[in-house]
């Protein structure tokens, strides 16, 4: 019998981690050249505010909209084991299903995190600076959107592994 780390480590989550470095990377070089490519060159102090408020708005949707998907997603990193628990006499969860939840939430606690820090610094810093310009946000953006991207996929290798089991009985 594993542990859940034992688990976890066996099912390759290193995979996970590489994925969401490329992906981040690929985004914030991306964003870089977006940034480089349409510099502020507005003069009016008014006008120049309304560019970077469009910006720090259309963030903050973006962002928003991933940290509704997570929190209709992460309850449903449950429903395995509650599966499990509803049918005392068969465990439909087994090792590889469980784990895939756990690195599920693990991820989608990422998402929210880095979800939570674009709309912070969209809020707090969207009229006095550009957010094109910042790499922490674009790496937070990235972040956000590759984790929930990974903790899908491993949502649905845990509800394929429930559902192998469910096929065997």
């Amino acid at each position: 019998m594993r542990s859940l780390f034992g688990e976890v480590n066996h099912v390759l989550w290193w995979i996970d981690l590489i994925l969401a470095v490329i992906f981040c990377v690929f985004v914030g070089t991306g964003w870089h050249e977006s940034a480089t490519e349409r510099p502020e060159t507005e003069t009016d102090p008014s006008k120049l505010a309304e560019s970077r408020q469009r910006v720090a708005d259309g963030l903050r949707a973006a962002a928003s909209a991933g940290l509704t998907v997570v929190a209709i997603l992460l309850p449903t990193t449950v429903i395995g084991v509650q599966l499990s628990v509803a049918t005392s006499d068969k465990l439909l969860v087994g090792h590889t299903a469980a784990t895939n939840l756990f690195l599920a939430s693990c991820w989608l606690l990422a998402s929210i995190i880095s979800g939570l820090y674009v709309v912070f610094v969209a809020a707090t810093r969207g009229i006095s600076e550009n957010l094109h310009h910042r790499m922490d946000v674009s790496v937070a953006y990235a972040l956000e959107l590759s984790a929930l991207v990974i903790a899908c996929s491993r949502l649905v290798l845990a509800i394929a592994s429930v559902a192998g089991r469910i096929l065997q009985l």
